[in-house]
This record gives C-alpha cells, structure tokens and sequence, in this order.
C-alpha cells in the first residue's frame, strides 16, 4: 500500500437530503470524488494542469460504495482518500466518509479506479507524475 492519503470536510446542507434529513446516497459519490480531486491537489496536479502539461486526463472506470450508516443535515463529513496502488495508468483509491472526531462512526466506504487517458484518442495513457 502506497502512504499517500488526504483528508477532505464537508459539512451537510440542505439540499443533499430527504424530508428526514438523511443524506441521499448519491451525494456520497459527489463527495469522494471531491475528495480524490483534493487528493490530485495536494500533490500539486490539478485537472487543468494535468490536460495542459500531459494532454491528459482523468476518469473514473469503477467504482464500488458500501453504506453503511445515514449521514443527516448538518453533520460535518471528513472523506479519507488513500492511494492504495497505480501503475501510473490506474489509480486505485480507497475512501471512506465518517464523523469528524469520531473515525469509528463510518458513513461510507468507496474502492474507485481512475484511469489516465489521453485527451484526443480517449486511450489509457501513462502519466510521468511525482507523487
């Protein structure tokens, strides 16, 4: 496993719940992703910068969500994003959605791969960056 991880918060607004004030599950994809484009960020790439340098970009190719407990209005989410292996071609993260200050309280969990293409032929293309 590669120790390369981030930490994103976010704090649950109206609009991403039912009339109960659960958390409508899409979101979570919504919030992993930001939480993976973060991720790209600290490491100094963004998704500009990756097209412009690279003729690149990245896109996800598989995703899997575990849900396992309702996130409501107002709860402050932390999204833990691990790199958890590449290739330079396939990204696999690992990410998980709990409660701030308290790690035990687990939303959900996300394996994604993410794969690097090149921006004109749309092909699985390598990316020559330093993370």
């Amino acid at each position: 496993m590669i120790e390369s991880h981030c930490i994103y918060s976010h704090k649950v607004y109206l609009d991403e719940t039912d009339a109960q004030g659960v958390v409508y599950n899409a979101n979570y994809l919504v919030w992993f992703e930001r939480g993976r484009s973060e991720w790209l960020s600290e490491k100094g790439f963004s998704h500009n910068f990756l097209e412009n340098e690279f003729q690149a970009s990245l896109v996800l190719y598989e995703t899997k969500v575990s849900f396992l407990s309702p996130a409501r209005l107002e709860d402050k989410v932390i999204i833990k994003t691990l790199l958890d292996k590449t290739n330079f071609i396939r990204f696999n993260f690992r990410q998980i959605a709990y409660a701030q200050g308290n790690e035990d309280k687990v939303y959900a969990q996300c394996d994604a791969v993410v794969v690097g293409i090149d921006i004109l032929s749309r092909k699985p293309k390598k990316l020559k960056i330093n993370i």
